[in-house]
């Protein structure tokens, strides 16, 4: 069935009689697009409700890049109302959205011109040209057994001798296809990273015009890769000013978050860091010597709303 929690907003949404204008599909790792394959595989009415779907699916790089469609790359789906009929005839998520109309028929990649969308601007920082053709060259998605070589839990190590670790980027092929954004909404900056690579939306930052000394002022930042360490690295904090940063992960899944990414953003803040959780798991990541030797403050992101300002 799909996801309780994304039914809920959908029927909220629904309630409130508002739409969903444009749904973000970031890229084709399982804990991003899952929940969306079984959101549509119930064919849920409030489906009705969306407006736009950035995903870049296998077929449009394929176009992209003028190369042959390979039909392994589609994200089967299976409708619940006809579950033998559905896997006969290869539906995939891909054919269900043109169907509905959503899917946007152009490839979105950093160096597109930013999108205006309604009171809203969209930059694209991710992917580059170069992320999109190694995917195309080597579609995966993220794979089991990069999990068996991680580093062992580092929440015992205090963040004093996590701040200053080396850096080592991903190098997942899927994470640097990732569409990431900053998002500016009526006086409002939030940075969404997705699990997005650091270098190529550092890179994307400076293009279009910050650097360390003219830093991007931002109200929120979604942390990249749910706190990976692999993904927030000290070139891309050096150009952005931010207070508020907000982590997605219950702590079950790739062991994650690292504290040594989240060690970094409070070290790299001059000002007060309130660190946003949406599962109640900081308590088993920070050390009391932490909180005496750091300017930071953690927060869960229950039911109710949180105004940042």
């Amino acid at each position: 069935k799909p996801p309780k929690s994304l039914k809920n907003e959908i029927e909220q949404i629904e309630k409130k009689g508002e739409d969903i204008d444009l749904l973000v599909i970031t890229h084709v790792d399982d804990d991003h697009i899952g929940g969306i394959i079984r959101m549509f595989e119930y064919a849920d009415p409030n489906l009705d409700k969306i407006q736009k779907v950035w995903f870049n699916s296998g077929e449009l790089i394929s176009t992209f890049f003028k190369t042959k469609i390979d039909p392994q790359r589609e994200c089967p789906i299976i409708l619940k109302r006809d579950r033998e009929l559905s896997v006969k005839q290869g539906i995939t998520l891909e054919k269900l959205l043109k169907k509905r109309g959503y899917l946007e028929p152009e490839v979105i990649y950093a160096g597109c011109d930013a999108v205006q969308f309604y009171d809203s601007k969209i930059t694209i920082l991710s992917p580059d040209r170069t992320g999109l053709e190694k995917l195309n060259k080597q579609w995966e998605t993220e794979k089991g057994d990069v999990l068996l070589s991680r580093e062992p839990c580092d929440y015992k190590t205090p963040i004093s001798q996590l701040k200053d670790k080396p850096f080592v980027e991903d190098q997942s092929v899927p994470n640097e296809s990732s569409i990431s954004f900053l998002f500016e909404y009526r006086g409002k900056k939030i940075l969404f990273l997705a699990d997005s690579h650091p270098s190529v939306a550092a890179g994307s930052i400076k293009k279009i015009g910050y650097s360390p000394g003219k830093k991007l002022g931002l109200d929120l930042v979604k942390i990249a890769h749910h706190s990976s360490r692999k993904n927030t690295c000290p070139g891309l904090l050096e150009l952005i000013k931010c207070n508020n940063y907000l982590i997605s992960t219950n702590g079950k899944r790739h062991g994650l978050p690292d504290k040594e990414a989240m060690a970094r953003i409070i070290a790299a803040n001059k000002k007060r860091t309130y660190i946003y959780f949406n599962y109640d798991i900081a308590g088993d990541i920070f050390m009391p010597e932490d909180y005496r030797n750091f300017n930071f403050e953690c927060r869960f992101l229950n039911s109710e709303e949180i105004e940042i300002s």
